[in-house]
């Protein structure tokens, strides 16, 4: 590493730079801490209040101690920016390799998003994460002995890169999310970004590299919580249930945080059941929520997907070797290179819908059959003033067939709700039967489950909770219960909280399928749960629509489980709060 002399600054006691620099860890901290994981502020409202205070440390570093900013600024420019520009070209390919495609807002909306999100909130993140300790190592130590060799200024800047890092670290850990050894990925990525300004002591090389990086986040996955903060995790374990279980579903249906117009959820554990609910079921009738009302498991279905294909493959029905190829011969253009196994855990490489429902006249534009591609249009056309439209899943599928795979099968994990449609067509094949009766024969029946049911489009049959799509306050409730087109195999499950539970727990206790099939249930269609304290590990998915959002976790004995279901759906806002309400339930029970 080659590192250049230190621009001159005003003589000040070094203590006074190293004491800067434990203020700078407390702000780092503290920030995070107080705005996200205790006060839970909107993220937007957190960027600015961030950006505020990380401007006012680093400004009142440089005046007080005499730092000449305007000469850093100038030093070695065009290398800052080069090297800012290639750090934030790989940080654009980490996101876009490690995280989904969401849909996004489009025109003033988004370029709003990417101004405040990505440039505002990158160039506070660079100024904390590596401007800020890096210039304030190099201050300290400008009048060092250490200056006068080239091992010296080597030394220097490791101890200005241990300094970032450590800030780095420090700052993540006040989101509980990052409390684990999921913070080694921002080291890791400051080892990086840290480069541009470690190099020429130019400040404005590091912020160009977090620029990037959350520039290209809002672009490619609007909803992460990865690499937009505020980040939110597990909460703290509760143990006074069933008023603390309550007290959650409260906590979601009213006051300024509410996300969802009325909650249910079921708790069973060791020490028994609880089911309870909260809110409305219906806003216009003014109905209360009940326990046992019934709503869209969403992606949730998934897992009752998955169950279905492994008893064909225990039964001897079918193999999860199997290629698409093999049971539905022409519906993609792949051969035999995709396989049930990996349409089960997301590995196929095929598009997900959602990559495409943002933007679909380009991915309609590649269809070459012309009869297809007017199909598709008049779907799409409508779908614009008709969000309740309902049509066949297999139209996806075909869309996606003339789509380039997003990796090489088998190799990179991308979430697909359309390689479970695949998957609901195979089984329907293998079986001989319609997906309605395979959900029937291999889980309702056998279960004794009275509230579920397939119901993938359009009305939902029987007693049910309305759905609503929650808009940013005080925009109205929007009803959303029957915008479920192009449903099927990955989201057609409906049922209410408490059979959902009963499913999970059958299933993790053999009840369902045989204990090697089980296992490969757990290593590919759950998500996977750290331990919590006392609530110990957990497998878990989730699941979310226009009007329904559904979250459950389950131990691998079955023997605690914890389901909530929400007829609302608020962005990724409200999805995270959905994330640490199932963790709370979870430990409650």
């Amino acid at each position: 590493m080659s590192v250049v002399p230190h621009p001159r600054v005003t003589t000040v006691p070094i203590a006074s730079h190293w004491a800067w620099l434990g203020g700078g860890f407390v702000v780092a901290f503290a920030t995070p801490f107080l705005l996200a994981d205790l006060l839970e502020i909107h993220r937007d409202v957190f960027y600015g209040l961030y950006a505020i205070v990380v401007l006012g440390l680093f400004g009142l570093w440089a005046r007080s101690t005499g730092y000449e900013l305007r000469a850093a600024v100038r030093r070695r420019w065009p290398l800052a920016v080069g090297l800012g520009a290639v750090c934030a070209g790989v940080m654009a390919l980490v996101v876009v390799r490690t995280e989904d495609a969401t849909a996004r807002p489009d025109g003033v909306e988004l370029a709003g998003a990417v101004l405040w999100r990505g440039v505002v909130y990158g160039i506070s993140d660079g100024l904390l994460l590596s401007v800020f300790p890096i210039l304030v190592v190099f201050a300290a130590l400008a009048g060092s002995t250490l200056n006068d060799r080239a091992a010296g200024k080597v030394v220097i800047g490791a101890i200005a890169l241990m300094a970032s890092l450590a800030m780095t670290a420090v700052y993540h850990l006040g989101y509980s999310d990052f409390r684990s050894d999921k913070v080694a990925r921002p080291l890791a990525g400051d080892v990086l970004w840290s480069v541009p300004t470690l190099v020429t002591l130019n400040p404005i090389g590091a912020p160009i590299a977090h620029v990037g990086l959350h520039v290209s986040a809002v672009l490619h996955s609007y909803d992460t919580e990865t690499f937009l903060p505020p980040h939110v995790s597990a909460p703290p374990v509760s143990t006074t249930a069933p008023g603390a279980s309550l007290r959650v579903l409260n906590g979601l249906v009213s006051g300024p945080g509410r996300i969802a117009p009325g909650a249910t959820a079921y708790v069973s554990s060791p020490d028994g059941t609880w089911s309870g609910a909260a809110g409305l079921a219906d806003v216009a009738t003014r109905e209360a929520m009940q326990p046992d009302a019934r709503m869209r498991l969403e992606s949730v279905s998934k897992i009752w997907t998955g169950a279905v294909v492994l008893r064909l493959a225990q039964d001897g029905r079918l193999r999860p070797s199997d290629t698409v190829e093999r049971w539905l011969p022409g519906l993609l253009p792949y051969g035999d290179r995709i396989t049930i196994a990996q349409l089960l855990t997301h590995t196929s490489g095929l598009i997900d819908n959602n990559d495409m429902a943002a933007r679909p006249a380009a991915f309609i534009a590649r269809v070459g059959d012309p009869a297809l591609r007017a199909q598709l249009t008049r779907v799409a056309t409508r779908a614009r003033t008709d969000r309740a439209i309902e049509y066949s899943p297999r139209l996806w599928v075909e869309l996606a067939g003339w789509q380039p795979l997003r990796s090489t099968p088998g190799t990179t994990y991308h979430y697909s709700n359309i390689g479970f449609e695949i998957l609901g067509l195979i089984a329907a094949r293998a079986a001989g039967l319609d997906l309605p009766s395979l959900y029937r024969d291999v889980i309702i029946e056998p279960l004794a489950l009275e509230s579920a049911a397939y119901d993938p489009q359009g009305p939902i049959s029987g007693p049910h909770a309305r759905g609503y799509l929650v808009a940013q306050s005080p925009a109205p409730l929007t009803d959303a219960t029957d915008w479920h087109g192009g449903i099927g195999a990955e989201g057609g499950i409906v049922a209410n909280a408490a059979e959902t539970g009963r499913f999970l727990s059958a299933l993790m206790q053999g009840e369902v399928l045989d204990a090697d099939w089980i296992a490969r249930m757990k290593a590919g269609l759950f998500w996977t749960a750290p331990e919590l304290g006392a609530c110990g590990g957990a497998f878990g998915h989730s699941g979310g629509g226009a009007g329904f959002k559904t979250d459950v976790l389950v131990s691998a004995d079955g023997k605690r489980v914890a389901v909530l279901l929400m007829n609302g759906r608020a962005g990724s806002t409200g999805d995270n709060r959905a994330h640490r309400a199932i963790w709370q339930l979870y430990c409650a029970g």
